[in-house]
Formats: structure tokens, C-alpha cells, sequence
């Protein structure tokens, strides 16, 4: 809480790190959101390996387009730790000027504009796999063993067009959703409606 400065180290490994980095900034926000502004130095980590080097051209476009200059490095072989640690002091200057100014004057800050992306489903067998971060963090605000919830849980569901997703992918009710860390289990209108009853 009393740094100056976050550097946010991503998994180059990851398949989308700038999904990765929205969602830990939205974490950081729901915690505190004074925490969330601060500066950030982004470091994709890893380009060590084969695979993460290859992606480098591609994952300088995806930030940039979101206007974003990430530093490149490897941990393990140390590649990029020096203008890591020379954007990070850059910026820690900065910072401390813009301090100096005056006490009442808001630092310039990265604040990360929402991806805009679709939700994705991927199919493992009668398991769905849901990519979309709004749908984590809804999870996170409802109790699914509670009836009385579903309504508004599968409103803003339908809102996020998660509901017409599923059903395109062939999901039936009673199916396994997997949704970042979460589990549960997806219902169609009748059968939510039939469970209720019961």
C-alpha cells in the first residue's frame, strides 16, 4: 500500500496476457482503488523460450493497440532486467516530482481500458470452458445454491451474451461451466424454473 510504483509481471507463456493484466488491475480495484492507479511498469516474462519469443511482434501489437509499451525480459537468463529496472526508476522519478508539485495533485497513472474482446467457450467433452473476466467477477457476488439468485445471476448473464454462447456450443442444462478458477453448473430457462418449484 505505501509503494510509488507497481511493476506487473505477465506470463509470457499465458494466452492472453493483456486478458491477464485487465484482470489482476480489476482485482487491484475491488481491493482498493487508489491501489489500482498507481503507475505500472508491464514486464511479459519468459522470452527466454521458444514460444514467447516467437509471440513477441504479436504481443507488442495487442498492447499497443491498448496503448500499452511493454518491457520484454527473462528472469532466468536476465535478458531485459536492465531497461526494467531503468523504466521503473524513470517512472519513480517522475512520480516523486509530480508529488513534489504539490500533495493535491493526482499522478498521471496507466489505467487499462477494457479489452474489447468476445467471450470465448472452449469444449472438453461435457465440460465449458468460458473466458470472459466480467463473468468472473460476477461469480464472485453470487451464491448459485441459492435459487432466489438465479434470476438476476442469468439476467446479467443474457446481458453478456454468455446464455446464446453456451447454446451455439451445445451446452444442456445441468453441464459443468468452468469460469476462470469457478465451477458451476449452467440451467436453461425450464429448468431453473423446474428447480425452483422443487
Amino acid at each position: 500500500m505505501r509503494t510509488k510504483v507497481l511493476i506487473h509481471l505477465l506470463d509470457g507463456t499465458s494466452s492472453s496476457p493483456l486478458e491477464d493484466m485487465v484482470r489482476v488491475n480489476n482485482e487491484l480495484a475491488m481491493f482498493d482503488l487508489t491501489l489500482a492507479r498507481r503507475p505500472q511498469v508491464i514486464a511479459i516474462n519468459k522470452v527466454d523460450l521458444p514460444e514467447v519469443k516467437s509471440r513477441i511482434q504479436a504481443l507488442q501489437s495487442t498492447f499497443a493497440d491498448a496503448g500499452i509499451i511493454p518491457v520484454f525480459i527473462s528472469a532466468a537468463a536476465g535478458e531485459g532486467l536492465e531497461e526494467l529496472v531503468s523504466q521503473t526508476w524513470n517512472l519513480l522519478k517522475a512520480t516523486d516530482i509530480r508529488l513534489k508539485v504539490t500533495a493535491q495533485a493526482s499522478p498521471r497513472v496507466f489505467r487499462p481500458q477494457p479489452v474489447d474482446s468476445v467471450p470465448r467457450v472452449q469444449v472438453k467433452g461435457n465440460t465449458y470452458i468460458v473466458s470472459e473476466p466480467e463473468l468472473e467477477r460476477l461469480l464472485g457476488n453470487f451464491d448459485l445454491d441459492d435459487p432466489d439468485e438465479w434470476p438476476e445471476f442469468y439476467e446479467k448473464l443474457e446481458k453478456l451474451g454468455i446464455n446464446s454462447l453456451l447454446e451455439k456450443a451445445g451446452a444442456r442444462s445441468g453441464d459443468i461451466i468452468i469460469t476462470g478458477n469457478k465451477e458451476w453448473k449452467w440451467l436453461t430457462d425450464e429448468h431453473r424454473r423446474a428447480r425452483r418449484n422443487f
